[in-house]
C-alpha cells in the first residue's frame, strides 16, 4: 500500500484536515501564501494569496417536493473580495468530488473529480470568467506548485504505479513525469522552477537523483532522447544504492531548504528484504542531495516527513526509541551533523510539529490534540509545555507579529477557537458568538476569516482586538 502522494499523505484523518495525522510535519496549516493548494471540503475556505479574495465551496442538497426524498447535491464556489460584505457565485461544481483550488500565475485553477475524469477549471482571478476547461481520464491527488506558480505538479491516484504528472497552467496540457524506476517522489524548489525527483528502482534497489529546470524542458518540449528513461537535460541524476521505499506511516516527504541547496528524501535502507509497515528505527534514513556540489550523504536514524528552520539553519526530523516513542531530531545543515541527543518532547504517543516561519520554534502536538503543546526554542535549546488547554495542530493560521497560531480544534458537535502565543508559551481559548469550523487568514490586512457549523456566514475577524469586524452571508438555500 503506497499512500506518499508528492508527499500529500492522508493518514487515520480526511484531506481536508490538511494534516500528517499519525506522525510528521503538520500540514495543517492554512496559509494563503503555500504550494499546496487548498482542500475544498465543504465549508473550507482558500485565500488567493494576489488579492486576498476568499473561496468557500458549498453544498446544498435539493429534495423532491412531493416525496422529501433527496435528488441531487448542489455545490457552489463562492468568492468573497477582499474587504467586501457580499458572496459571488463564480463556479457550479455539482455532482463532482474531490475539490481542490490552486492560485496558479494564470488564475485559479479548481480541480475536482467526476465519472473517473479529473476537470480542470481555470478561472480569472479578477471577474472569475473561465479562461480555460479540460478533463483528463484519470483521478488526482495531492498538488505541488512550483515557485512562479506556472507548474503543477500531482500524482494519478489511477496508476498502478502512482505516476506523477506535471500540468502547465497555461495551457491546461498535462504530461506524466518519465523516470524508470518503479515509484516516483518529487517536489518543486522554493526559489525556482526546478523539480527535485527520486526514482526507485525495486530490482536494483538503487535510488535515483534528478533535478530538471521546467523551463527549459518546455523550451525543448519535454525531449526525450531515444533510449533514454526520463526527459533530457536533467541538471542532476545521481544514483544512490541500497535503498528502499519507506511506505508506510513515516511517509516519504522530499524536503528543500528555504535557500535551494539541499533536497532530503527521506527513505529506508534496503537490508535484503522488504517490509511493509513500520520497521526497526534503525531501518530510517535521510538522503541529503547538496544541489550545489550534487554530492550526497546518508544521515541514519532519522524520519520524515522533515522541515527546515526559515533561516535554513537546520533539518528538523525526528526518530523513534526502541519502545516506539517519538523524539524531535535536529541537524546541522552545513554540517548534516545531528545533535547528539535527540530532543525527548514531553508528549505520550504519536506526535506532528510545526516550524515557526519567524523564528526558530518547534511546536510539537499529540496526534490526537489532546494533550498539551511542546515549544521548543532551537536557539535556547529550551523545551516548554505551553500553558493552557490541549489543541492539536489540524487546522490553524500563523501570524508573524506577534508570532502565534490561531487553531481551530473541532469535533461533529462542534469547534472552538484557540490563540497560540509562542513567545509566551500559552494556550488561550478565544470567545466568539459561533461555532467554528474552518479557518483561514488575510495577511496583507491582517483579518481571520472563519466559516461557523451551519455555514452560512463568513465571519471576518481582527486577531489583535479579537472582535468580528464583517460577516459576509453565504447564499445557500436562498433560490
Amino acid at each position: 500500500m503506497r499512500t506518499n502522494f508528492l508527499g500529500l499523505l492522508v493518514l487515520q484523518t480526511s484531506l481536508a484536515a490538511l494534516t500528517a495525522g499519525c506522525t510528521g510535519f503538520s500540514l495543517g496549516e492554512n496559509e494563503p501564501d503555500n504550494n499546496l493548494g487548498t482542500y475544498l471540503g465543504d465549508g473550507a475556505v482558500a485565500v488567493d494569496p494576489d488579492n486576498e479574495t476568499t473561496y468557500v465551496l458549498l453544498s446544498e442538497e435539493i429534495y423532491d417536493e412531493e416525496d422529501g426524498s433527496a435528488l441531487e447535491t448542489e455545490r457552489t464556489l463562492f468568492a468573497v473580495r477582499a474587504g467586501a460584505t457580499e458572496a459571488e457565485a463564480v463556479a457550479d461544481l455539482s455532482g463532482r468530488d474531490d475539490p481542490r483550488l490552486l492560485f496558479t500565475s494564470n488564475g485559479v485553477l479548481a480541480m475536482s473529480q467526476q465519472d473517473d475524469s479529473e476537470e480542470l477549471l481555470l478561472l480569472d482571478r479578477e471577474t472569475f470568467e473561465q479562461k480555460a476547461r479540460t478533463t483528463v481520464p484519470t483521478w488526482y491527488y495531492g498538488t505541488r506548485l512550483s515557485a512562479s506558480r506556472r507548474w503543477v505538479g500531482v500524482a494519478d491516484n489511477d496508476s498502478s504505479d502512482y505516476d506523477i504528472h506535471v500540468i502547465d497552467s497555461e495551457t491546461l496540457d498535462t504530461r506524466v513525469i518519465p523516470h524508470g524506476g518503479d515509484l516516483l517522489e518529487a517536489m518543486f524548489l522554493n526559489q525556482s522552477d526546478r523539480l527535485a525527483a527520486i526514482s526507485l528502482d525495486d530490482a536494483s534497489h538503487e535510488a535515483r537523483l534528478l533535478v530538471w529546470d521546467m523551463n527549459l524542458l518546455a523550451a525543448t518540449e519535454f525531449m526525450q532522447l531515444p533510449g533514454s528513461e526520463v526527459w533530457a537535460g536533467a541538471v542532476i541524476d545521481v544514483v544512490v544504492p541500497d535503498v528502499e521505499w519507506d511506505s508506510w506511516f513515516s511517509f516519504t516527504w522530499v524536503g528543500i531548504s528555504p535557500d535551494d541547496r539541499l533536497a532530503v528524501f527521506p527513505v529506508k535502507k534496503w537490508d535484503g528484504e522488504y517490509e511493509i509497515g513500520d520497521s526497526d528505527p534503525d531501518d530510517y534514513q535521510l538522503i541529503v542531495l547538496d544541489l550545489e556540489t550534487r554530492q550526497t550523504t546518508i544521515i541514519p536514524r532519522a524520519k520524515g516527513p522533515i522541515g527546515f528552520t526559515p533561516d535554513g539553519s537546520s533539518i528538523v526530523s525526528y526518530d523513534e526509541t526502541a519502545d516506539g516513542e517519538q523524539r524531535l531530531l535536529l541537524i546541522d545543515a552545513l554540517t548534516l551533523e545531528p545533535d547528539p541527543e535527540p530532543i525527548d518532547v514531553a508528549i505520550d504517543g504519536s506526535i506532528s510539529y510545526f516550524v515557526s516561519h519567524e523564528g526558530n520554534y518547534v511546536v510539537v502536538a499529540s496526534s490526537d490534540g489532546e494533550q498539551s503543546l511542546v515549544l521548543y526554542d532551537i536557539d535556547n535549546k529550551k523545551e516548554t509545555k505551553m500553558a493552557g488547554p490541549g489543541v492539536g495542530l489540524t487546522e490553524f493560521v500563523s501570524r508573524s507579529d506577534p508570532e502565534e497560531l490561531w487553531v481551530v480544534q473541532r469535533d461533529s458537535y462542534g469547534g472552538d477557537l484557540y490563540r497560540v502565543d509562542l513567545q509566551g508559551a500559552e494556550v488561550e481559548e478565544i470567545s466568539v458568538p459561533f461555532s467554528p469550523e474552518h479557518i483561514g487568514i488575510l495577511p496583507k490586512r491582517d483579518e481571520l476569516v472563519l466559516t461557523d457549523f451551519g455555514r452560512t456566514t463568513l465571519h471576518f475577524m481582527d486577531p489583535t482586538t479579537e472582535k468580528v469586524l464583517r460577516e459576509v452571508e453565504l447564499p445557500v438555500g436562498q433560490k
